[in-house]
């Protein structure tokens, strides 16, 4: 009788820890999990309805724009990798490593966020901020400097287009483009 009841009070102590609320470090891996997966509708189910996104200086806050983010890394084929992960009250803290085709493509290779907060609220991300690396943007300034040299009269229409235009799938590929005719008219240079 006694080691049914202690069978029995284990048994229901391993349902209630089943059932436990997921830790923001772990909400944050299933995120980059979800992310890596490039399902735009998916990753748009994990944010709140009111999410804040800080990426670096410049606040994202309208659903639209975060759904055009996710489909512009997508169609990078981006991978997040979160390290250093740390849980401090409801947020987890980490720094971010992400590749896509774009970075690849200019020769940076990897982008560097230093400790992004990501926050959350009934298991949903209510707040996202990250911020690059001083590396990183001395990386991508590099190339920045380097396409505003090469780039024909032909292209710098369509460049001023996609400096100005944000995040899409379709700037995505038109970058992605760019990038490549840039690397083909200049190697070995």
């Amino acid at each position: 009788m006694k080691k049914s009841v202690f069978c029995f009070f284990v048994f229901i102590f391993l349902i209630i820890l089943s059932c436990s609320k997921q830790s923001p470090v772990e909400l944050a891996k299933n995120y980059e999990m979800v992310y890596n997966s490039h399902d735009v509708e998916k990753i748009m189910s994990l944010y709140a309805e009111d999410i804040i996104f800080k990426l670096d200086d410049k606040y994202i806050i309208d659903r639209e724009d975060l759904c055009n983010m996710a489909s512009y890394d997508s169609a990078l084929n981006v991978r997040l990798e979160y390290r250093d992960m740390q849980m401090v009250g409801d947020s987890a803290v980490f720094d971010v490593y992400k590749t896509n085709d774009w970075l690849q493509i200019s020769g940076v290779g990897e982008y560097h966020y230093d400790k992004c907060v990501m926050t959350f609220e009934d298991s949903l991300v209510t707040m996202i901020e990250a911020k690059s690396s001083k590396k990183t943007l001395a990386e991508v300034g590099k190339v920045f400097r380097a396409l505003g040299e090469w780039l024909p009269d032909s292209l710098s229409f369509e460049m001023n287009d996609l400096l100005q235009s944000g995040f899409s799938a379709k700037s995505a590929e038109r970058w992605e483009k760019i990038l490549r005719q840039w690397r083909d008219d200049t190697a070995g240079k």
